[in-house]
């Protein structure tokens, strides 16, 4: 077992303890932090920032990274939707739609994902995220200066 004054035990999974050492633990910290906040301000998926800093920090497979993600981003999601709803700026109408449609695209895309080596879902991870900061500079290289 890992040094207790050097670790913080966060939580017993499979009969086998799982720690994260107090650095780690401030760096998720961190990152929740910044992601809920980017989230909030920007609009963008937490997801895919959750999963990039879950990548930095590094020795995660790929999967795990996945699944820790996707549990990361109940929280930003409630919080968001609730501040945006009592500010009146969610569409309720469009909401149980979008809800059955992600859930149910998101229980299939996992299920293929977990039979998948873990080299291509970092290669296919990767690609995605080059890709949307390709588009983003395209996009921002056309906006018009004020």
């Amino acid at each position: 077992p890992p040094p207790r004054d050097l670790d913080l035990y966060s939580y017993y999974l499979r009969g086998s303890a799982t720690y994260i050492t107090w650095g780690k633990g401030a760096y998720y910290l961190g990152l929740g932090a910044a992601v809920g906040a980017a989230s909030g301000v920007l609009g963008i998926g937490a997801g895919t920032m959750m999963s990039v800093g879950l990548a930095l920090a590094g020795g995660m497979p790929h999967k795990s990274m996945l699944g820790t993600s996707f549990a990361a981003q109940i929280g930003p999601g409630l919080a968001g939707a609730w501040a945006h709803y009592r500010l009146g700026n969610l569409r309720l109408d469009l909401v149980p739609a979008l809800v059955c449609g992600s859930a149910i695209g998101s229980a299939v895309a996992s299920s293929t994902a977990v039979g998948l080596p873990e080299e291509h879902l970092r290669i296919m991870f990767s690609t995605f995220v080059f890709g949307l900061g390709a588009h983003a500079l395209r996009a921002a290289k056309r906006m018009p200066v004020k």
